[in-house]
């Protein structure tokens, strides 16, 4: 995943998204809405799925260790277990 994320900073390179079409204001859009769907998740569930795609040995994202190492993964996981299925298995 760490991988991927890396490699979008180039495939969202200006240039790349005119050459594909997309106008500023369709991007902006596009974030825009990106935003508002994010921040209508709970929490928790956008905590999770931070924590559980982020590579163990990161220190991303900034939450105590409480979190990272028993509420995620042991609490807030069990939650919303079918969404996780994508996710990293290491």
């Amino acid at each position: 995943m760490a991988v991927h994320f890396v490699q979008e900073i180039d495939y969202l390179d200006p240039s790349k998204m005119r050459a594909a079409g997309l106008t500023e204001d369709e991007v902006r859009q596009i974030g825009e809405e990106t935003r508002k769907k994010i921040m209508a998740l709970p929490s928790t569930t956008f905590t999770t799925f931070v924590v559980m795609a982020s590579p163990k040995w990161t220190t991303f994202p900034p939450v105590p260790p409480i979190f990272k190492r028993f509420l995620v993964p042991y609490v807030f996981y069990y939650a919303n277990r079918q969404f996780w299925q994508f996710l990293p298995k290491d």
